[in-house]
């Protein structure tokens, strides 16, 4: 229940982040509007980076203005609004920054592509359960296809992500930041679809806070608007397709 990723990628920088002892969240500089950003866990945080083109700057919380509290489009994950950004100790140069964003791309495709995954297992779990007219709704040919094209989906959000994370772990002739839109890319739409499929699968309720396929949902929006939008990566993603004429 906490910044996982940013953990992650602090933590060969930020003494203390992958021991728990810091708590660390970032942002990417484009996020900055006046020096003011909203996070997750705001309140909990110890330490805030921007990932800028120049490099990461961080921000230390105490020294900073206490963070006005902002409704959150998840309830698991508080959010809040820091302002006044500015300065800031430099603790990476342009070449972290740029590591930072392909890592942390494939990092978030990862997690969509996880959600993507339990939502398909949700949905069909209550397909086999759910009986309507005497039969599971599973039977069901429409019922069928929605859980086939969910679990396409999640195929191939995974394959594309374990590619993402191959080329990184393993540098080549790949372009590493546009394997790593692909996979954000694909990633996105496969988990706010399936997330979008799972509670239409489970009816009238399946949009309610007491029902899982709306915390992914949430999730999906919340994950999907990290390291860059769909729309962001599917430009890019264009942009360095041959033409052929």
């Amino acid at each position: 229940p906490g910044p996982v990723l940013w953990t992650l990628l602090a933590a060969p920088f930020v003494p203390g982040a992958a021991s728990g002892e810091q708590l660390v969240m970032g942002v990417d500089a484009t996020s900055l509007l006046d020096g003011s950003v909203v996070v997750e866990h705001a309140a909990e945080l110890d330490m805030l980076l921007v990932v800028g083109d120049d490099g990461v700057v961080a921000h230390h919380t105490s020294e900073l203005a206490p963070p006005t509290p902002v409704d959150a489009l998840d309830p698991l994950a508080p959010v809040g609004r820091f302002t006044g950004l500015g300065g800031g100790e430099g603790v990476g140069d342009s070449a972290v920054a740029s590591g930072i964003r392909i890592l942390g791309t494939v990092l978030s495709a990862a997690m969509l592509a996880g959600v993507s995954s339990r939502a398909l297992e949700v949905a069909r779990g209550y397909a086999l359960e759910r009986q309507q007219f005497g039969v599971p709704i599973g039977s069901f040919q429409a019922i069928k296809h929605m859980l086939s094209d969910m679990y396409v989906r999640t195929v191939f959000a995974e394959s594309v992500t374990y590619a993402a994370a191959a080329v990184i772990d393993q540098p080549g002739d790949e372009d590493s930041t546009r394997v790593a839109a692909s996979a954000k890319l694909l990633a996105s739409e496969a988990a706010i679809e399936n997330s979008s499929s799972a509670i239409q699968i489970l009816g009238g309720m399946g949009f309610t806070w007491d029902m899982l396929p709306n915390y992914l949902l949430k999730r999906s929006w919340a994950i999907e608007s990290d390291f860059g939008l769909a729309e962001e990566h599917q430009l890019y993603v264009g942009s360095t397709l041959g033409v052929v004429g």
